[in-house]
């Protein structure tokens, strides 16, 4: 009896990683476990690094949970910070095999996205009282990024009020974008979706590329020492000297 219940244990979490590998091997999959993603944005000299932490199968739906990080904490805590506060994309991004993925935001609520969407396909990700959000797949073409070529797929949002009242949102025009080989290479930080658009908050929406992928030994390079110091004969140099003198009290 013990025996069967431990194959029986076995076989489904075999099934499970197979049907992982299998699905994560088709074009434009958007996240890969092995993976650890490393995206910046305009605005700030910080990585935002993102990793799947562990992998869930709910019928033929995979629920990904992303690793934690430190982020400020609830109010009348002890602590102000935490070091399991949920991932800047949310706590759990769910893929269907129809292409469907499902982001949340930090109340939980779903914003709907598409890998397998047609050219010009619109349609609407999220809907609150006030607010629409819609995607359009706006462009197909193959771009360079971190020094390769691939074939990429890029979605633009708009944002638009129910009452029906033109008006221009500081949030149209974020794109998504994934590539066929790679996925995500333009993502946004969907922790913060439904704040964001209501309102100010302490991590506004913005556009975060990536820039560095870490097992496949991708990123956008700085110049190294060697290309710095490429010293010829011939070369004149200018040395500039300066004294600093920093004075500072200490308690202990």
């Amino acid at each position: 009896m013990i025996i069967n219940q431990i194959m029986k244990i076995l076989l489904i979490s075999l099934t499970c990683i197979l049907f992982n590998i299998i699905i994560q091997a088709q074009d434009y999959y958007p996240l890969k476990a092995k993976n650890v993603y490393n995206f910046t944005t305009n605005s700030s000299p910080y990585f935002f690094p993102l990793k799947i932490d562990s992998v869930k199968l709910v019928g033929i739906d995979s629920v990904y949970y992303l690793f934690k990080q430190i982020k400020p904490a609830i109010q009348n805590s002890n602590c102000k910070y935490t070091l399991l506060g949920d991932s800047w994309i949310g706590e759990t991004i769910k893929i269907q095999p129809n292409g469907f993925i499902t982001f949340v935001n930090k109340d939980k609520k779903p914003f709907l996205f598409k890998t397998k969407a047609s050219l010009y396909e619109k349609w609407t990700a999220y809907q609150n009282s006030k607010w629409k959000a819609e995607v359009r797949h706006s462009v197909y073409n193959t771009e360079a990024f971190m020094g390769i070529l691939d074939s990429i797929k890029t979605y633009t949002i708009s944002i638009t009020k129910l009452n029906g009242t033109d008006t221009i949102h500081p949030y149209d025009n974020l794109q998504i974008k994934i590539s066929k080989k790679y996925g995500f290479i333009k993502l946004i930080n969907f922790y913060s979706w439904d704040v964001s658009i209501n309102g100010p908050t302490e991590s506004p929406l913005t556009n975060l590329n990536l820039n560095g992928l870490e097992n496949e030994k991708l990123s956008n390079l700085n110049i190294t020492g060697r290309e710095i110091y490429d010293f010829k004969v011939g070369d004149i140099y200018q040395i500039h000297e300066r004294d600093y003198n920093i004075q500072a009290n200490y308690s202990y």
